[in-house]
C-alpha cells in the first residue's frame, strides 16, 4: 500500500514536470526556419542601362528580369520586394508608363508606394499605377476626399511554413520632394499613429514583419528605433546602399541603393519560436555579366513611337542659330553635345531611357526618328536654351533663356556624371 502510495506519488511528481516543461520541448522541438528576402527600391524609371554612361552600365529591369528569374530558381519560395518609387524622380510619362506593366510580369509579393509615383501627377497615379495591378502596400497614403487607403495597408505572405506580414510605410516629408499640384488631393496619416495601428496586430497574425519604406535613411533609424517590434527594414530614397546590414537593437535594415543597378538579397535564420538568430546578406549588381541571355522582351522593345506632348517650347536644328550666334555655333560643334546622339551605340538609338540626353526636344515636339528628324540628333542649342516660336521674327522680344545648372543636371546626374562640374563644363562653351 505504502509503497503504491509513493509510486503514485511519483508519476504525479513526474507528470507535474512534464507539464512544465511543455512549452520548453515544444519550443526547442518546433523546426528552425529560414527565409529569403530578394529587395529591389528606387527604380526611379530607369528601364535600360545606359550603355554610354559608363564602361560597366548597371541597371535596366531587363537584365532584372533575368536576374530575378534565376534566383527564383535556385531559391523556391523566396519574397520579392520593393521598397518604391518605381518612377522617374523628375517625371517622363512617356517611359514612366511602361514601368508598372513591367513590375507586374517580374511578379512582386509586395511593392511600396514612394512618394515618386505621383511625380506626374495623381491622375498619372491613378490611371497607370493603381491599374497595373501591382500588390502595392501603403499604410498611411489616404485619399483627400473619401479618407480611405489608396491601397492595403499590407499583406500577409505564406513560405517556408512561415507567415511574413509586408507593411508599406510613407510620411509626409517624403513628398516636400515634389509640387504640391502633383500629388493634389492625397494626404499621409501621421506615421507613430500609423505603426501604432498596424504593428500590434501584425505581430499577432505574422511570425516575421517586414516594413517596406520611403522614409529615407535618418527616418528608417527613427522607426527601428521606436518600434522595435520590427524584424527588418527594407528602405528607399534617400540614402545609400547598405553593404551590410544596419542593426538597431533586434531589427535590420537593408538598402538596395538607386536606379536599380542592383538588387539585395537577405537570408534570415530563425529558431523554433521564430527569433533572427542569423543572416546572411549580399547586394548582387545588375550587369550584363550577372544575366547571360537577357531577353529584351521583358521590358518592351527599345524601338518606341512617343506621341509628343504640347508645349510652348520651340525645337529647332542648331545649325540655322549660326546666322546670328557664329561664336555660340562654334561652341556648340567643339562640344560633346554636337555628337551626343552618335555616342549611342546603334541598338540604342531609339531607346526611351536615352533619347531624352542624347537628342533634342524627344517626346517633347522635338526629336521623332532618324527619317523624319535628322536634324534634332545630338543635343542642340534648344534642348538647354528655352525658345518660343516668337524669337525667329522678333528676338530682341523674345530673348532665349540662360543656361543653368539645373538645366544641365536632368542628365548629367551623380549616377550619370559623377565628376560633372558645372563652373568646369561651362568654362569650356561658354557663349
Amino acid at each position: 500500500m505504502i509503497r503504491g502510495v509513493r509510486a503514485s506519488g511519483g508519476w504525479v511528481v513526474l507528470l507535474s514536470g512534464l507539464i512544465l516543461l511543455l512549452p520548453l520541448i515544444w519550443s526547442e522541438g518546433s523546426e528552425a526556419s529560414e527565409l529569403t528576402l530578394i529587395y529591389t527600391g528606387s527604380t526611379d524609371g530607369v528601364i535600360w542601362a545606359c550603355a554610354s554612361c559608363s564602361a560597366e552600365p548597371r541597371g535596366g529591369l531587363a537584365r532584372r528580369a533575368a536576374l530575378l528569374q534565376r534566383l527564383k530558381g535556385e531559391t523556391p519560395g523566396l519574397l520579392l520586394v520593393d521598397s518604391g518609387d518605381l518612377l522617374s524622380a523628375r517625371g517622363r510619362p512617356v517611359g514612366d508608363r511602361r514601368v508598372p506593366p513591367v513590375y507586374r510580369l517580374l511578379a512582386y509579393d509586395a511593392v511600396n508606394v514612394g512618394h515618386q509615383e505621383f511625380i506626374n501627377g495623381t491622375g498619372f497615379f491613378r490611371d497607370e499605377v493603381l491599374s497595373a495591378g501591382l500588390p502595392l502596400v501603403s499604410a498611411g497614403l489616404r485619399d483627400g476626399k473619401t479618407g480611405g487607403l489608396f491601397v492595403e495597408p499590407y499583406l500577409i505572405r505564406e513560405t517556408a511554413g512561415l507567415r511574413v506580414a509586408l507593411l508599406g510605410l510613407v510620411d509626409a516629408q517624403a513628398f516636400t520632394a515634389i509640387h504640391p499640384r502633383l500629388w493634389e488631393g492625397v494626404t499621409t496619416a501621421s506615421l507613430s499613429e500609423t505603426v501604432q495601428r498596424f504593428v500590434p496586430s501584425l505581430r499577432r497574425q505574422a511570425d516575421v514583419l517586414v516594413v517596406l519604406s520611403n522614409l529615407g535613411s535618418e527616418g528608417d533609424r527613427d522607426l527601428a528605433e521606436e518600434v522595435p517590434e520590427i524584424d527588418v527594414i527594407v528602405g528607399g530614397h534617400p540614402g545609400p546602399a547598405t553593404s551590410d546590414p544596419i542593426k538597431v537593437g533586434s531589427t535590420l535594415i537593408v538598402r538596395p541603393g538607386t536606379g536599380g543597378e542592383q538588387i539585395g538579397r537577405l537570408d534570415l535564420q530563425l529558431d523554433g519560436a521564430r527569433r533572427i538568430t542569423g543572416y546572411r546578406h549580399a547586394l548582387i549588381p545588375v550587369v550584363a555579366s550577372t544575366v547571360e541571355g537577357v531577353s529584351v522582351g521583358e521590358a518592351g522593345s527599345q524601338k518606341e513611337t512617343a506621341s509628343p506632348r504640347s508645349t510652348r517650347r520651340l525645337f529647332t536644328p542648331s545649325e540655322p542659330c549660326a546666322v546670328c550666334h557664329p561664336r555660340a555655333m562654334q561652341a556648340w560643334l567643339q562640344s560633346g553635345h554636337a555628337r551626343a546622339y552618335d555616342q549611342l551605340p546603334a541598338d540604342r538609338r531609339g531607346n526611351l531611357g536615352c533619347l531624352p540626353c542624347h537628342a533634342t526636344g524627344w517626346a517633347e515636339g522635338g526629336y521623332l526618328d532618324e527619317e523624319r528628324t535628322p536634324g534634332l540628333q545630338h543635343v542642340g542649342c534648344t534642348s538647354c536654351h528655352v525658345m518660343r516660336r516668337k524669337h525667329l521674327s522678333w528676338p530682341a522680344k523674345s530673348p532665349v533663356s540662360e543656361v543653368t545648372e539645373e538645366n544641365c543636371r536632368q542628365c548629367h546626374t551623380p549616377a550619370r556624371s559623377p565628376d560633372f562640374s558645372f563652373a568646369a563644363r561651362w568654362a569650356r562653351i561658354a557663349h
